[in-house]
């Protein structure tokens, strides 16, 4: 590489540092990206646009949020100002529509396990025997007992501690 064209890439990259435009923003942006996941830069920047843009701005908005301030509603109305109405209106929409999906779904997973509960207390029911083990405690961090053992949690009885 000759002085010239070392010279004038010094400059570039210092108009991209002073004044960005779009593509050094961008490039800025996939330099975090590769950083921050730990991924080599030719490929960050191979991959989709709109990926890394979008987990660049959550982790950004992510920190905002978590600062206590009101920067992120800010951000956002100043967004809703400059973006127009149409374009919040379509993301509210599909944010909603999405929250009902995300209730709907749990809604469903409530209810199958209902239904198990009740199943597997009626089959015992028809059998006259007890439960061996309480259906609440599945997944619970109480511990329980074997008869004549001391009581243990889960956890030691997986680590095999007592």
């Amino acid at each position: 590489m000759d002085r010239v064209s070392f010279r004038a890439i010094k400059i570039l990259a210092l108009k991209a540092a002073d004044q960005p435009d779009w593509e050094d923003w961008y490039r800025r942006i996939c330099r975090w990206y590769s950083r921050e996941f730990s991924t080599p830069l030719p490929q960050v920047m191979q991959m989709a646009e709109q990926e890394i843009l979008q987990t660049y701005f959550e982790d950004k908005y992510e920190q905002m949020a978590t600062s206590g301030d009101e920067t992120v509603r800010k951000e956002y109305e100043n967004l809703k100002e400059t973006v127009g109405l149409d374009e919040v209106q379509v993301v509210d929409q599909e944010q909603e529509e999405q929250d009902q999906e995300d209730a709907w779904a749990q809604e469903m997973i409530d209810q199958v396990k209902k239904d198990w509960k009740n199943k597997e207390e009626s089959k015992l029911e028809e059998s006259g025997n007890s439960p061996a083990i309480d259906p609440n405690l599945i997944n619970s961090e109480e511990s329980f007992s074997l008869p004549g053992e001391d009581s243990i949690t889960q956890d030691e009885e997986l680590d095999g501690r007592e």
